[in-house]
């Protein structure tokens, strides 16, 4: 069974997702770039992705080759407006367990584009042959993004005490799963 690649946001405008090609590697640095200036929630600010266009597609290139990584993209007409990076380790001991990592323009939090990011990489580790545990790393700051781990099933884990430091202050980083089976 294939998985879904079409949503209807709240908004009514329809969302595309869909692995990502090597092609899609400049694009994909620019919005890294841009959502890198809009929100704190990031492990990086502008110019700190540090990755190169031949990089990026090289990491896009390694995940189509691995059953548990993925590199998915979602798009409003031609536009990137999210994208999620799931890495885990080849280990045979610990290679079940992934950890994503997302980002949202902006201009389209709040109307399910994280939801459909979500729903698309559960459905994909259920489907997948080795996948049994999807980790995160979370702000405690970013509530609203906790709130959406959660309905989909994430659980807290675990803290992080001082783990990122912004604008001067320390903040803590949760660490939260979902197990798969």
């Amino acid at each position: 069974m294939g998985l879904k690649s079409s949503y209807t946001l709240k908004n009514g405008v329809d969302l595309k997702l869909r692995e990502g090609e090597q092609t899609d590697a400049a694009s994909s640095l620019s919005f890294v770039e841009k959502v890198s200036a809009q929100s704190k929630f990031l492990t990086f600010g502008p110019g700190e992705f540090g990755q190169s266009i031949a990089e990026q597609e090289k990491t896009i290139l390694d995940k189509k080759t691995r059953v548990n990584e993925l590199f998915l993209l979602a798009f409003i007409d031609e536009t990137i407006v999210s994208q999620m990076t799931v890495n885990s380790s080849q280990r045979l001991r610990i290679r079940h367990a992934v950890e994503f990592g997302l980002s949202v323009d902006k201009a389209y939090w709040g109307i399910g584009v994280g939801n459909a990011m979500l729903d698309y990489l559960i459905h994909w580790a259920v489907q997948s042959p080795l996948v049994r545990k999807i980790n995160l790393q979370v702000l405690s700051t970013n509530t609203n993004a906790i709130k959406l781990y959660e309905k989909f099933g994430f659980a807290l884990e675990g803290k992080k005490l001082r783990d990122n430091y912004q604008d001067g202050e320390f903040l803590d980083v949760f660490l939260m799963g979902k197990l798969i089976d």
